[in-house]
């Protein structure tokens, strides 16, 4: 899932910080509330200690950091 967020990260298409913004909102915000979802499903029956487990707990301890690229256009979805 994340793999689409980050073929849809609109930097390299030329939009302006509010056009990134609005395409977020549009294509990656959908694709973030699924994951979220899963990931919530799946906390329910994954062993905590596993890999998955970690995962998917890192995943929702950082989730408000994860989506804060969401608010606004200038944000980089990577500090890569």
């Amino acid at each position: 899932m994340l793999r689409l967020i980050y073929l849809y990260t609109f930097q390299k298409y030329g939009l302006t910080a509010l056009e990134r913004y609005e395409k977020r909102l549009e294509i990656s915000k959908p694709v973030l509330e699924a994951f979220l979802v899963w990931l919530r499903e799946n906390e329910k029956i994954t062993l905590p200690k596993s890999l998955l487990g970690k995962a998917i707990a890192y995943s929702l301890s950082n989730w408000e950091l994860l989506t804060n690229y969401l608010l606004d256009g200038q944000c980089s979805l990577s500090n890569n």
